[in-house]
């Protein structure tokens, strides 16, 4: 994604934004870096895009396996046709079965950033700037100033949440309303307090599904997650709500 360097600061942490140096143009074609750097200590930050491996925590007999893209509306629209044409092999048309919605749980995820290949475009389109320059910031440093990092900050939470909802619950929802079914899902949730690191507004993912669901396991790690479905079923005009 990038590789940036800059003088070690005086403040720890701390980087002015204009110290940046961009070092994508001192690759070689066979990636190797070459230049000539100037005098002093250089911190080398590097960003890169992978597949971190995380696992569908609790998965069903025959599917297990890495968790899909959900920032990428094709990765979505793929993993959601894919079980309608599994389903339609053996019923036939959905539309014309008993079937009448599918559902996805919680979104466990780890701690790792959030990321998809699109997502600095999806940024630029919706904040007008662009963030190259403040990844850093994602990692724990302070680009130009603790107040020019937290705006960056809640940009880019803003736009991973929104990211998470256009192309993950709407998308599916879309597909599968095409398909004759509905959406029931645990839109951005469990978030916080439960699940810290899910980076969704779960009031608004609730909103872009058909039927919204909380959660409670009361004997096992105490999870209550009602109070905010029914919040969202009061702002979005929901008669019916569905509990794992």
């Amino acid at each position: 994604v990038a590789v940036y360097a800059w003088p070690n600061p005086g403040t720890p942490k701390l980087v002015p934004k204009a110290s940046i140096v961009n070092l994508a143009a001192h690759f070689d074609p066979r990636g190797k870096l070459s230049w000539d750097v100037p005098g002093g200590k250089w911190t080398i930050f590097r960003c890169i895009m992978a597949n971190t491996g995380h696992q569908l925590i609790v998965p069903s007999p025959n599917s297990g396996g890495p968790m899909i893209d959900f920032l990428n509306a094709d990765a979505t629209r793929y993993h959601f046709q894919y079980i309608v044409a599994r389903l339609e092999s053996k019923v036939g048309k959905l539309e014309n079965s008993a079937l009448k919605y599918l559902e996805v749980d919680s979104m466990e995820l780890g701690d790792e950033t959030a990321w998809t290949g699109r997502i600095l475009a999806a940024f630029v389109r919706q904040h007008h700037y662009d963030p190259f320059l403040y990844l850093p910031a994602l990692k724990g440093w302070t680009v130009e100033s603790d107040e020019v990092t937290r705006r960056f900050l809640y940009d880019w939470r803003k736009t991973i949440s929104d990211a998470f909802i256009d192309n993950h619950y709407r998308a599916g929802k879309e597909l599968l309303n095409r398909n004759g079914l509905e959406l029931c899902a645990e839109a951005g949730g469990p978030g916080a307090p439960v699940w810290d690191s899910c980076p969704v507004e779960s009031l608004k993912a609730l909103g872009a599904v058909d039927i919204m669901r909380g959660e409670f396991w009361p004997k096992h790690r105490n999870i209550r997650v009602v109070k905010e479905v029914a919040s969202a079923a009061h702002i979005y005009g929901k008669s019916v709500v569905d509990a794992e």
